[in-house]
C-alpha cells in the first residue's frame, strides 16, 4: 500500500477530487509539498501500525427540499490519501463478492449505469403495479369481508412517477421513460439564481464563464432523460436570466434605447420600450428583448459576437 506507484495513484485522485480541508486546514494544494517533507515518518507509522487518524470534521449541509440538515464528514487531505491508496488493494479483494446490482461506489459504474440498469427494469415498474393490484384486492377483502377501514394514505403502494432516484423520476406512462425529478430542477435552479445574482455586477462574459461548467455538469448527468419538454424550459429560462442581466446591467433609459438600437430595433420602437416603466425581468420576456437577443444570440456563435460587442461598448462608456 505504501508503495510508490499506490500512493502516486492516491495522490493524483486527491488531487483530482479537491475538497475542503479537514481540522488541520490543510488544502489539497498543500498537500504534495507536506509529504516531500513528513512521508518517511508518516510511512514509518503506517508500517509499524502506529499511525492515528484525524479527527473528522463536520458540517451540517442542507438536505434536499429544504427539510433540515444533514451531518457531512471531512476527513484531512493526508487520511483521505491513505484511504485512497487503502481502497486500490482493498477493492480487488472485495469487489468480486459485491452485488452485480449495486452501483454506489463500484469501480468502472457510475449514476448512469444504475439508470440504464433502471431504465431496462421496467420490472420495477412492473412490480410497483402488481403491488397496486394486490394492495386493491387486500383492500377489497378487508373492508368487504372483515368490515375494516383501510387508511389508503398510509397503505397505498407508492406510484414510480411520484418518486425519484439518483436525480431521475418516471414518467406516468404505460411505458414510462425517464425524466428529471422536480426536486433536481429546483435545486439547479436555486444554484443559478446565485450565479445570476453575483452576475450584476460583473461583466456578461464572467457570468457565462461561470454558469458553463455548472450546465455541462448537469446536462451531461442527466443525458439519460427521454423528456425534453424539463431540458427546453430550464433553455427559456436561462434566455430570460441573462437579458434580465442586460437590461440591469445597462440601467439607464438612454443606454437602453442605444442598445436597443444595435441591436436592429427601429428608433422609436427602442426609445418607447426603453422607457416602458416595467421591471428587468418584465422587460426580459417581452418581444423588445426577445427579438433584440433572439436564441441565436444565445448558441456558441451567437455568445461570441454578443461579448464582443459588450466589450466594445464597455469601452466607449
Amino acid at each position: 500500500m505504501v508503495g510508490r506507484e499506490y500512493m502516486t495513484r492516491a495522490l493524483r485522485r486527491v488531487e483530482a477530487n479537491q475538497g475542503a480541508p479537514g481540522v488541520d486546514g490543510m488544502t489539497v494544494e498543500e498537500l504534495l509539498p507536506y509529504l516531500r517533507k513528513r512521508w518517511a515518518q508518516i510511512k514509518g507509522e503506517l508500517l509499524e501500525g502506529t499511525y492515528r487518524p484525524a479527527p473528522v470534521r463536520t458540517v451540517e449541509i442542507p438536505k434536499p427540499g429544504g427539510k433540515g440538515t444533514r451531518m457531512l464528514g471531512i476527513p484531512t487531505v493526508l487520511d483521505r490519501l491513505i484511504q485512497q491508496a487503502l481502497q486500490q488493494v482493498l477493492s480487488p479483494i472485495f469487489e468480486p463478492d459485491f452485488s452485480q446490482s449495486s452501483y454506489g461506489f463500484r469501480p468502472g459504474r457510475s449514476a448512469d449505469a444504475f439508470c440504464r440498469y433502471a431504465d431496462d427494469c421496467n420490472v420495477y415498474v412492473r412490480s410497483q403495479r402488481a403491488g397496486e393490484r394486490v394492495m386493491a384486492s387486500l383492500t377489497r377483502f378487508l373492508e368487504g369481508k372483515l368490515k375494516l377501514r383501510v387508511n389508503r394514505e398510509k397503505s397505498a403502494v407508492d406510484r414510480p412517477w411520484r418518486r425519484k432516484f439518483l436525480g431521475y423520476s418516471m414518467t406516468w406512462h404505460k411505458t414510462p421513460r425517464l425524466r428529471v425529478a422536480a426536486a433536481s430542477m429546483t435545486r439547479l435552479k436555486a444554484k443559478l439564481r446565485e450565479v445570476f445574482r453575483s452576475g450584476r455586477g460583473p461583466s456578461l462574459r464572467h457570468t457565462i464563464h461561470t454558469l458553463t461548467p455548472i450546465l455541462r455538469g448537469w446536462s451531461n448527468y442527466f443525458q439519460l432523460a427521454e423528456v425534453k419538454g424539463t431540458f427546453e424550459e430550464l433553455d427559456g429560462w436561462i434566455r430570460r436570466k441573462l437579458r434580465c442581466l442586460l437590461w440591469r446591467q445597462w440601467k439607464r433609459s438612454r443606454t437602453r434605447a442605444r442598445n436597443l438600437m444595435q441591436r436592429g430595433l427601429a428608433e422609436e420602437r427602442a426609445r418607447r420600450s426603453a422607457n416602458n416603466g416595467r421591471g428587468p425581468w418584465w422587460n426580459a420576456g417581452a418581444s423588445h428583448m426577445s427579438d433584440a437577443f433572439g436564441k441565436a444570440c444565445f448558441d456558441e456563435r451567437g455568445l461570441v459576437s454578443l461579448l464582443d460587442q459588450q466589450r466594445r461598448f464597455q469601452r466607449a462608456s
